[in-house]
Order: C-alpha cells, then structure tokens, then sequence
C-alpha cells in the first residue's frame, strides 16, 4: 500500500504574489518610522529591498584589515574612508559597500552620492557573482570611477575603472592582480603607495 505525502511549499521560491519596488523616498520613510532598523541588515538595490549576504569569517577579517590599511595611507585633507555604510545613488539605489573612500566633507545631513566617491570595495565570498555584475553595473551606471573586488574565492583583486554608462553599464578596463603583484594607489595619498596582494588575508 503506497501513502502520498503532502510537501509544504518551498518558501525560498519568491510566492507568486505582487511585488513592487520602493522608491529612495520611501526607503528612507520605512527607516525613520522604524519599520526597518539596522537589525534588518537590508539595502536598496534598483528598488528592491534586499537582504545583505551574511559574513563569513573571512569576509570580516579581510574588510578590518582593508580598513586599516586605507586608514594608514590616505590623505585625510582630501578623502575619508567609510565602511558597510550607506551611499545614495541614481535610479533608487542605496547600497551599503564593504569599504568607501570619498571626499573628505561633512554628511551629517546626507549620505555620499555618486559624485562624491574616489572608489568602492567589496569584499566577495560567496557574493561574487552578484558583485561581478549587478553591484558592478550599478557603480559603472552612476560613474564611480574605480571598483574594487576583492575575490577571496580566487585569491585575486580585481581593479575595474574606466565606467562606461548606457543600457549595459560596464567598466573599459578590468586588471586584476594576484599573489606576487601589488596595487598601486597613486591618488590615495601625499604619494604614490602600494598593496601587496600577500599582504591581505585569504589571498595568498
């Protein structure tokens, strides 16, 4: 005698309900009327309300010691660094990056926007393939003129600059740099510095 079992829905699939996408205006009304809170760990992306991608160990260590080394080396005159905290963007975006260098000026009544922004990191584990082509067409589109990824699943950096904008934003020129090679940075501080890739953790 055979029985057939009932299987609950799968919820991971997206219900087959309406959805609708927020506008930058009314993100920010969800935040300050507390429906969403810093506990929610969320970001806006092209209107969609999105969970952020939980961190790994080596995630976080890699984001501390990048912080540490940005904070050693920048000019702090001209540029600030900022770290997992909102930028606003174009066409109702507010992500949070893993590392930021911006202008150094006072936002206490605004995040960064895309004028503002020297170069933004993320750090990528299991992020990677969104951050090689959503979060990457999102910075080409509002012209962010250098990206970093830090690519912990192949042990490399990649250095896009160059934005091209339009239907398909992308970056001209990709770099990448492995074990043995160092960045240069010769904008970031009173002089030309570098990043041994060996330097940073998960990457040698």
């Amino acid at each position: 005698m055979s029985t057939t079992l009932s299987v609950p829905p799968d919820t991971r699939v997206r219900p087959e309900l309406p959805v609708r996408r927020f506008t930058l205006a009314e993100y920010h009304q969800l935040i300050r009327t507390g429906v969403l809170t810093a506990a929610d760990r969320v970001e806006l992306i092209n209107g969609w309300i999105v969970p952020k991608v939980p961190q790994f160990p080596p995630h976080a260590t890699v984001i501390a010691w990048l912080n540490l080394w940005f904070a050693g080396v920048i000019d702090r005159g001209k540029w600030s660094l900022r770290s997992q905290l909102p930028v606003t963007l174009a066409r109702d975006n507010e992500p949070e990056p893993d590392s930021v260098i911006v202008t150094e000026k006072d936002y206490g009544e605004r995040h960064p926007g895309a004028r503002d922004i020297r170069l933004v990191v993320e750090v990528s584990d299991s992020s990677l393939a969104q951050d090689r082509t959503e979060k990457l067409a999102l910075y080409a589109a509002n012209r962010i003129p250098e990206y970093w990824i830090v690519n912990i699943v192949e042990r490399q950096f990649e250095v896009y600059s160059e934005p091209v904008t339009g239907k398909r934003p992308t970056y001209r020129i990709r770099r990448t740099f492995q074990s043995g090679d160092t960045v240069r940075v010769p904008w970031i501080g009173r002089r030309s510095v570098g990043l041994p890739v060996d330097e940073v953790p998960f990457l040698h």
